[in-house]
């Protein structure tokens, strides 16, 4: 029983991988042609502006190759700009249930958070890459606080925002249609291995046309793998219910403490229920060839 049990896991985990690999192969290309530019850009502002063959033509002969960097000037108007006045998260009371008291109490909450992240840094850096390239990122995380089980929500910086690939499906300019998302990065087979112990640090050696080899493989590259954190919405079905006084809440809401007692306190009542579609958004660490880590919820 636990052999079958064992097999069964086994080709699913490996659907499960055949999947991603898929998806992150597709979306790559998809975004391709956009990404080579986006990349000679980040070059171009660098220094690298020559064409290799004509630098190597000019250094054959002796001739120096002078980069003169202009656009930097321009580059800082709007970046300057930006950190002058920086960018950060407002909280406005929209509908009929909402009140300035509780938006100004998100609005600190939200400036701690953005305090306690350096948030300042995070959105330049996000920008400065925006500007030079066209596309900048950060992210939205949770950690544990040195000394304590609560955990804390933090604004983190991505330097390279080509690390981040989006469902290629997804048109949203929100991205909120996404199913999928990857944040990819280069690591040591040594640092994968001191981080994950069961890591099976696999070299592919790809012969014929197996598609599924291929893109494994693109995953290693001698002494370092691609390592990605792979984000997908896990969809569900749940309640929602509508109370007399207006409110919604779903199952879980309503059987919080002071909601129960609310409801008791109040008299209040459910004057209408229905199921709608939802999801949930699960984290897995992944290489080429395995599920590292995950899922987390």
């Amino acid at each position: 029983m636990d052999t079958d049990q064992d097999e069964l896991k086994a080709k699913s985990d490996a659907e499960f991988l055949r999947l991603a690999l898929e998806r992150f192969d597709r979306d790559l290309r998809a975004d391709q042609d956009n990404r080579v530019k986006m990349l000679e850009d980040l070059k171009f502002e660098a220094g690298d502006q020559w064409p290799e063959a004509v630098r190597a033509d000019r250094e054959k002969d002796g001739r120096p190759c002078l980069t003169i960097p202009r656009t930097s000037q321009f580059k800082r108007q709007i970046t300057g700009d930006i950190r002058l006045n920086k960018p950060s998260i407002k909280v406005r009371p929209v509908d009929g249930l909402a009140d300035k008291k509780t938006a100004e109490i998100l609005n600190g909450l939200i400036r701690n958070i953005e305090d306690q992240s350096r948030a300042g840094y995070v959105y330049s850096v996000g920008a400065d890459c925006s500007v030079t390239c066209g596309i900048g990122a950060w992210r939205l995380t949770t950690e544990y606080n040195d000394d304590g089980f609560e955990q804390d929500i933090r604004i983190k910086a991505i330097p390279n925002a080509l690390s981040v690939v989006w469902d290629s499906n997804a048109i949203e300019p929100d991205k909120g249609d996404a199913s999928h998302c990857f944040v990819h990065y280069r690591m040591s087979k040594r640092e994968v291995k001191s981080r994950y112990p069961e890591a099976a640090l696999v070299d592919f050696e790809v012969t014929g046309d197996d598609p599924e080899a291929t893109r494994a493989a693109d995953w290693y590259d001698g002494d370092s793998m691609r390592v990605a954190e792979y984000w997908v919405k896990k969809p569900y079905k749940k309640k929602i219910f509508k109370l007399s006084d207006g409110r919604i809440l779903d199952e879980e809401g309503m059987k919080q403490p002071d909601e129960l007692e609310r409801i008791q306190m109040l008299g209040l009542r459910v004057v209408n229920q229905r199921e709608v579609d939802t999801h949930k958004v699960c984290q897995y660490i992944m290489s080429g060839n395995e599920v590292l880590e995950g899922p987390i919820e």
